[in-house]
């Protein structure tokens, strides 16, 4: 005779499901630090510069002047972006611009106020944008 079978069980170990972390970095490029920057429009009809966020210079402060005898006169400012993010980019007179890329700004100098100060910023990122101002008088 035969001896009776046994069944015997085998364990079956816990399983560890992996839990998979996604930390977004940012691949655009940092703008460097830079100072503000003074131009005379009564000379200079273009500024290119660039920003980027988090990381870099993300606030550009431009001052525009105008001699006293080119004053009064009316100019329009018309900034041109490219690059990763443009859609966060903001500027204007503000402390807090909020005109986009593609808008205009027109700025009025008299004897008075011979200096006005445009922003360009980037709140957040992650973005790195190319940005050209450009200025025609229209008076």
């Amino acid at each position: 005779t035969s001896a009776p079978a046994t069944a015997s069980a085998t364990a079956i170990p816990n399983t560890v499901t992996p839990t998979v972390t996604w930390t977004p970095t940012s691949s655009a490029p940092n703008a460097p630090p830079d100072d503000d920057y003074s131009i005379d429009l009564s000379v200079i009809t273009e500024f290119r510069e660039r920003v980027s966020a988090p990381i870099g210079d993300d606030t550009d402060a431009i001052l525009m002047f105008l001699p006293t005898a080119d004053a009064p006169a009316s100019y329009e400012a018309r900034i041109v972006c490219s690059g990763e993010g443009i859609t966060r980019l903001r500027w204007g007179l503000e402390i807090t611009p909020t005109l986009a890329c593609g808008a205009t700004l027109t700025l009025r100098f008299t004897p008075a106020t011979l200096n006005q100060v445009i922003r360009v910023t980037l709140p957040e990122g992650p973005a790195f944008v190319n940005y050209t101002l450009t200025f025609a008088r229209v008076d």
